[in-house]
């Protein structure tokens, strides 16, 4: 089988979804050219919805070895991004079921640490505080953040990952956003998405 579709080696290749169809027809090159790309948003992902380092890359790998099982199902329907982040969504959420469960045995503390790097121009105090402030929201409005900052989504992207209508996604936006504002106090103007 050939790495190539048309011309083009996959490196010069924007598209994702080509990538996409041609790891469904076997090319390895081109799942791990995904992989690659992917790789980093998707650990900065998990990290911001509240995984230690370790957790994101576990949940991270979970997640492409999902996206290679379900290449061959794929049918390009919708932006890729939107199909690749329904996977990681789904990974992830599998993945703090699977977290509870083990903190029920072991008994630990519970508690979400989110590592926020998210505007460099923030002071540590400041972003230690939206740390907090993101940690404080719920997993639905911190997940609809995080895939709209973080992921690029549009809200009607972000309704199709998590199942939800689009306007659904609009308000946890608004109400998130609100909330964050809210716990920053005299920082909110750092808070203009």
């Amino acid at each position: 089988m050939s790495d190539q579709a048309g011309n083009k080696p996959f490196e010069e290749q924007g598209d994702e979804t080509a990538l996409m169809l041609a790891a469904a027809a076997g090319s390895e090159a081109a799942y791990f050219l995904l992989v690659r790309r992917l790789q980093r948003p998707l650990l900065n992902l998990y990290m911001r919805l509240g995984a230690h380092h370790d957790e994101a890359e576990d949940a991270a790998q979970d997640t492409f070895l999902r996206l290679l099982q379900a290449a061959p199902r794929y049918k390009p329907m919708a932006p890729f991004r939107a199909f690749f982040f329904r996977i990681a969504r789904n990974a992830w959420m599998d993945f703090c079921r699977s977290r509870q469960r083990r903190e029920k045995h072991v008994s630990a503390p519970g508690g979400l640490e989110t590592s926020c790097h998210f505007r460099a121009s923030l002071a540590q105090a400041e972003r230690m505080e939206l740390t907090e402030a993101l940690s404080a929201l719920s997993d639905a409005h911190r997940q609809v953040l995080v895939f709209s900052i973080y992921g690029g989504l549009s809200y009607s992207e972000i309704a199709a990952v998590m199942t939800i209508p689009e306007g659904t996604v609009k308000s946890r936006a608004f109400h998130a956003l609100r909330q964050l504002r809210a716990s920053m106090g005299a920082h909110d103007t750092a808070i203009s998405f």
